[in-house]
């Protein structure tokens, strides 16, 4: 009897032990919001992007939505005065469009991502597996912190800051240093007019290291933010208002240009790169 009641006893324990415990370590971390952001089927979000370069800053503001790989923004950048109004839609036929309506102008463009997924394997190799997305998920299109996390255990050394409070949501705190080999790698990947190598030379340059907030309690991300070598950040994505599983139409995802649009397509002229750049390795 007093063997079943020990028993009990220590079941009891480790259980009411296992609901209080909250993950400390970054493994635990890591688990516990690769649980989370597996439950979300939806988000909707409010953002604000901040770049700064070459001693210009650039702020964009804007909203997105998401289902599964579906996602559809609006960013809006003021400009000398004028309003640039950006509509981005990543299709079901996982087509890029993006609707710009420049000072009266209107220019829609569109891409393949399969091809511009191939076009970054073409350019960056084996260096980063999941291309843009390596260098913390600068190439996911549905802001899936669990393909953040997988893609910067590869190139950073992570480490766990703690628990914090930002913009009225309880937050993890995860910050990567940009490992010394994948930095130089990176620097040198700026070879011939791939705009892919170029810009992750020039992103290799500037990074030091990065930072993610992420929700306790949803998973999400609440802020993506690249440092410099000096800790300075240099580029800043702020999520504020996120519902989580909330309804969305599937028609959001839709996109059907305007029958006077001029289509741009953005996937021709990186096959048309490519293939003068293979040309141009030909003896």
């Amino acid at each position: 009897m007093r063997t079943q009641a020990a028993l009990v006893l220590t079941i009891v324990a480790l259980t009411l032990g296992g609901c209080s415990t909250e993950p400390s370590t970054l493994e635990e971390v890591m688990a516990d919001v690769s649980a989370k952001a597996a439950k979300i089927e939806t988000y909707a979000t409010d953002f604000v992007a901040v770049a700064k370069m070459g001693g210009m800053e650039m702020t964009y503001t804007g909203d997105m939505m998401g289902k599964g790989n579906l996602m559809a923004a609006t960013m809006n950048m003021n400009m000398m005065g004028q309003s640039i109004v950006t509509k981005m839609i990543l299709d079901a036929s996982n087509t890029m469009w993006m609707d710009m309506d420049m000072m009266g102008m209107k220019q829609v463009m569109k891409m393949d991502m399969a091809q511009v997924e191939k076009f970054q394997e073409d350019a960056l190799g084996e260096l980063l597996p999941g291309g843009l997305g390596g260098l913390g998920g600068m190439g996911s299109m549905q802001n899936d912190p669990r393909f953040m996390l997988e893609q910067m255990a590869n190139t950073f050394d992570l480490t766990y800051e703690g628990k914090e409070r930002f913009n009225d949501s309880d937050v993890y705190v995860l910050h990567g240093t940009l490992r010394p080999d994948i930095k130089a790698q990176l620097e040198g990947t700026a070879d011939g007019d791939n705009p892919f190598a170029i810009g992750m030379s020039m992103a290799g340059s500037m990074m030091g290291s990065m930072r993610l907030k992420i929700g306790t309690k949803d998973g999400f991300v609440r802020l993506n933010e690249m440092l410099d070598e000096s800790g300075a950040p240099w580029m800043t994505m702020t999520y504020e208002n996120v519902r989580i599983n909330g309804q969305i139409d599937g028609s959001d995802f839709e996109y059907t240009p305007p029958s006077d649009a001029v289509v741009m397509d953005l996937s021709d002229m990186m096959e048309q790169m490519n293939m003068t750049e293979l040309e141009g390795d030909l003896p």
